[in-house]
């Protein structure tokens, strides 16, 4: 059915161009054969781009009113010619997803120049990617803070984070397709560079790349392994930097915004040349201030009216802490649901109450006098100093060298959620605890409270701590070209790469619970602290955190009110242990990641054919990636890393060109590319002894090798001389990450609870019997999998394109269909609960072995393994055209992407969970629609972006193949902004634009994502945006 889809739009297009075609060349049968316009030169535009397409299709238009005698008249680009430099850098071309010296006609790009670029009004790289409507924006600004999301999963078999939050601070990712941030590859002037610092997908850092250096972004929605190697099998961005250019441009900007966000930018572009060389560089400072939340209508953290008077989700909670603290009374138990249910009723002091309370003293008060806390701002406070170096020379006519340079540094801070509130355990006999032992439960050894310092904070003794960073990022690529003539350029490459993020964050937070301990018969609960206990704290963060601990456990616990820190007081005078014993440096972190890359390759022109000559380009490349990561080291060992050698080959068949008259061929053109790579990695698979590391155990290493071969092939075919028909066929393959292959406790063990075991059942060995369920408990193991597989995909992209001639001269329209599989994808444990019922999941061998004799499960195997995979199908429909008035030239343009499939299967292939139209999927289609209006030296650009309607299903979770409580899914409304910018070109060398985002100022449709009422990743929350920047060329 979805075939026929495409077949259906193909046929309408085929049906209107054919008839148009033949019309217009039976009308030319006596005149000259059609000259086919100028070629686009590929060094400053892809000739398979859409942009080339509109391009054309502007020269048909003028060549049209120059038949009817009017005045021609088409926009040119607003910068400086490339042909200055006067340095023709053969064999330097880039075009993304070829490594052919014209590139791969048989795939199709989408191009945004710089001028593009400015019309959108943004200004930075993660805005820009922000406006692709096949961009899910999954991975940035405030997005990145919460619960469910790539930067705040988990990694590895232990279940840690990602990252930390210093390292998830100032990260942006493009994520094509909703494929996957790791599966959408980021290029620099078509070259690798490294992942954001720590994250071990390898995804590219977007606010690593300055939006001012960038000559245009080349974006493919194919996949690309054939081409790169892994992590293109969801699409390929390409940012091509500026370079030949003479003369210099300095721009500066200021934006202001409806929710208090700022944003300063002031840039310099730089170019000289001499007759054998040329070189480029742009300088940029960005400054940015964080939204003020009241401005954005988070107010309030009780959405219980949204949810039918639902009190779970009035999050105005006791937990935020008030002053005096407040403790709750026990839950009951409620017997028609079986459920305990918290009163939330809470007992604190009067307020101006001094000295140590007892339970005389104590009031109850109801949850409306909770504290209702919402940060003031929200995202980071940003600077940022970028730089980028581009240099060619000629050494003889033959012999060139070339280099490219990129520097970004970057301060981010944001202040910490932390100091809403926290809370304490006291201890019985503390000097400020009125209450026994076991008062709020039977296994609540000490009492909690819940306490705000604002007094504290007011009173200058507490300063609201943040999360701040320094990031820094580099890029270094080094080349010599050798030209052998038009037959042959040989090219040799090194690309250096390094990222790195700094920083620390503090927070205000008891770390003491307490835990039985029975000696000698005498039962105790001394202070405990579960990762200081089991060596998970690492050894930089280890001194500060015990200190905390050591000097809490004292607060606490002592009898002594000097001592004993007093959660009942009404001002900072209240007596007892001061507020900065709860305050510590909670994470620590030094984040990096690198890449070393060193490729040659030949390229040029073999065989002529009838319709031109056979290009070629092959050769290999070497890199090595390396990851530094507290959280990953943990799992896999000490800072893991990665070598992957490749072979590649490309190969161009032209064989018709469009001087052919052939009937319904005028042009028909192959292409077929090969990749061989071969990955390896080291990493622990253990201890000696199984020693803990932190205790000096001595790491056992283990080594993976995974190879594959990925071929593509492609064709296109153009039946006349207006319409290009083309299909790309790709394969690809990722290898698995260190986390999923390695871990240092391989040979540890632990105990887990086998409960309601449907193939065995415990008698003596029982550890538990309740309510008729029998438990047992057996060695959990980290386990390796011997049989996890590479990821592996398929991909088909169909397009059909029309530049049509005649009365329909400017019109540019294109369909493209894009279907991907991808199969073999890593999982954990944890997700086979989301597609099988617990008790078909202790029947799977590979994590429950089972004694042979007595069918008892033997142990708990803890490993990862491949699920199914996911399918991903979509059509692109694009329809742009240019028409000349008296009052200047008209360019609409919509683009309309319908994501037709985008699901996962889970274990076997009837487990399948839609995405499409849910909050952490894609939407079902988006809408990007643009009008150009160019008279003299105004050029008024409007953009409008619709998303449509969709489910809010981020409280509801997945269970057995089934999603749970439906009645907390919530449709969300759609959405449309509308975007102008206006240029001025005043003079030849002064430029001025006035750019708003979001003009009208559209509301954010209410969807409850954790503690905010709107989605970030499909609203821009610094709602309407006005942006004035300044031009100065000279």
């Amino acid at each position: 059915m979805k075939k026929s889809v495409l077949l259906g739009a193909c046929s309408a297009v085929a049906y209107l161009v054919l008839a148009q075609s033949a019309a217009a060349q039976q009308s030319q049968a006596a005149a000259n054969p059609q000259t086919p316009p100028a070629s686009v030169d590929a060094g400053a535009l892809p000739s398979n781009s859409d942009a080339a397409e509109e391009a054309k299709a502007r020269e048909n238009a003028a060549e049209e009113q120059a038949d009817r005698g009017e005045q021609v008249t088409l926009e040119e680009e607003d910068t400086a010619p490339a042909s200055k430099s006067g340095v023709a850098a053969e064999g330097t071309i880039l075009v993304t997803g070829s490594r052919l010296r014209g590139g791969d006609q048989t795939s199709r790009l989408t191009v945004i120049d710089a001028k593009e670029i400015r019309d959108r009004g943004v200004t930075t790289v993660e805005e820009l990617i922000r406006t692709l409507p096949q961009n899910v924006a999954t991975i940035g600004a405030i997005t990145n803070n919460r619960s469910k999301g790539p930067l705040t999963s988990t990694t590895g078999n232990s279940g840690s984070r990602v990252v930390s939050d210093v390292g998830a601070l100032g990260v942006s990712a493009a994520n094509l397709g909703g494929v996957g941030a790791g599966n959408t590859l980021i290029l620099v002037n078509g070259r690798r560079i490294a992942g954001a610092a720590g994250v071990e997908q390898g995804y590219v850092n977007l606010n690593g790349i300055p939006l001012s250096a960038i000559e245009r972004v080349e974006i493919s929605t194919g996949g690309q392994s054939a081409i790169y190697g892994a992590d293109a099998m969801g699409g390929v961005i390409n940012f091509i930097l500026k370079k030949d250019y003479v003369g210099t441009t300095i721009s500066a900007s200021r934006r202001e915004t409806s929710s208090g966000a700022r944003d300063t930018r002031v840039s310099l572009y730089t170019g000289r040349a001499w007759g054998s060389g040329n070189v480029a560089a742009t300088v940029e400072y960005g400054r940015s201030e964080p939204i003020v939340n009241a401005k954005t209508g988070y107010v309030t953290n009780n959405y219980s009216s949204y949810y039918g008077g639902n009190s779970q989700f009035d999050r105005r909670s006791f937990n935020s802490g008030i002053q005096p603290g407040v403790a709750l009374q026990p839950a009951v138990f409620d017997p028609r649901t079986g459920q305990q249910i918290s009163p939330q009723i809470g007992l604190t002091v009067p307020a101006g109450f001094t000295g140590a309370p007892t339970q005389a003293n104590l009031i109850q008060v109801s949850p409306t006098s909770a504290r209702d806390y919402v940060p003031e701002f929200a995202g980071s406070k940003t600077s940022t100093v970028s730089a980028t170096l581009n240099f060619e020379q000629k050494i003889t006519d033959r012999l060139r060298i070339f280099a490219t340079g990129l520097y970004t540094w970057a301060r981010n801070s944001q202040p910490n959620a932390a100091f809403g509130g926290f809370s304490v355990s006291l201890a019985p006999g503390q000097y400020y605890n009125p209450f026994p032992a076991f008062t709020f439960g039977s296994s609540a050894y000490g009492s909690t409270v819940y306490y705000y310092p604002g007094s504290e904070i007011a009173a200058g003794e507490l300063v609201p701590g943040d999360v701040r960073n320094t990031s820094k990022s580099w890029t270094a690529t080094a080349g010599v070209g050798y030209n052998f003539g038009r037959f042959a350029d040989l090219q040799i490459v090194y690309t250096k790469s390094k990222t790195s993020t700094e920083g620390t964050g503090t927070q205000v937070r008891s770390l003491v619970s307490y835990q039985k301990t029975v000696t000698n018969g005498v039962t105790t609960y001394p202070c405990y602290n579960f990762q200081l206990a089991n060596n998970r704290i690492p050894l930089n963060r280890r001194p500060a955190f015990q200190a905390a601990f050591d000097a809490q456990c004292a607060a606490l616990t002592s009898k002594d009110p000097n001592v004993a820190f007093n959660p009942w007081k009404s001002s900072s005078a209240g007596g007892g242990a001061g507020i900065d014993t709860f305050l510590y440096p909670y994470v620590v972190d030094d984040l990096g990641s690198s890449l070393d890359n060193v490729e040659g390759r030949l390229t040029g022109t073999a065989i002529k054919l009838p319709a031109g000559e056979i290009s070629y380009a092959f050769g290999a490349e070497f890199s090595r990636s390396g990851l530094k990561n507290t959280v990953v080291s943990n799992a896999a060992g000490p800072d893991p890393s990665s070598e992957r050698y490749a072979f590649f080959g490309e190969v161009n068949l032209p064989v018709l060109g469009k001087e052919y008259t052939l009937p319904l061929v005028r042009r028909l053109i192959f292409n077929m590319a090969l990749r061989r790579d071969v990955t390896s990695s080291v990493g622990a698979i253990g201890t000696v002894n199984r020693v803990p590391v932190d205790q000096g155990g001595e790491i056992i290493y283990g080594k993976n090798s995974f190879g594959r071969t990925t071929p593509s092939w492609g064709v296109l075919w153009s039946p006349t001389n207006t319409i290009d028909v083309r299909a790309k066929f790709t394969r690809g393959f990722k290898a698995p990450p260190a986390t999923q292959l390695y871990s240092v406790q391989g040979t540890q063990q632990t105990t887990t609870a086998i409960s309601g075991d449907p193939l065995y059942t415990c008698t003596t060995d029982c550890s538990r019997i309740a309510n008729g369920t029998r438990t047992y408990n057996v060695p959990s193991v980290i386990a390796p999998n011997p049989d996890l597989l590479p990821e592996t995909s398929r991909q088909q992209v169909y397009s059909v394109s029309w530049q049509p001639t005649g009365f329909l001269s400017g019109l540019s329209m294109a369909v493209t269909y894009n279907r991907n599989k991808i199969r073999n994808q890593f999982a954990s444990t944890r997700e086979l609960f989301y597609y099988l019922p617990a008790i078909e999941v202790l029947k799977l061998p590979l994590f429950y072995p089972r004694d042979p004799v007595t069918n008892k499960i033997t142990s708990f195997n803890n490993t990862r393994f491949n699920i199914v995979g996911s399918n991903y199908e979509s059509l692109a429909y694009e329809v742009s055209y240019l028409f000349s008035t008296s009052f200047g030239t008209f360019q609409p343009k919509v683009t309309y992407i319908d994501n037709i499939v985008a699901e996962t299967i889970g274990v076997t292939s009837d487990q399948v969970i839609d995405q499409r139209g849910r909050i952490l999927g894609v939407d079902k289609y988006k809408v990007v629609g643009s009008v150009q209006w160019n008279l003299d030296r105004v050029s008024t650009n409007v953009y409008v972006y619709h998303t449509p309607s969709y489910l809010n299903d981020y409280e509801s979770a997945y269970a057995a193949g089934v999603q749970l409580n439906p009645e907390w899914i919530k449709r969300v409304k759609p959405l449309t902004t509308v975007d102008l910018s206006v240029s001025w070109a005043a003079t030849d060398w002064f430029n001025v634009q006035l750019a708003g985002r979001n003009v009208l100022k559209a509301a954010a449709p209410l969807a409850i994502v954790d503690r905010l009422p709107y989605d970030t990743a499909r609203y821009n929350v610094e709602g309407r945006s006005v942006m004035l920047s300044t031009r100065l060329t000279f």
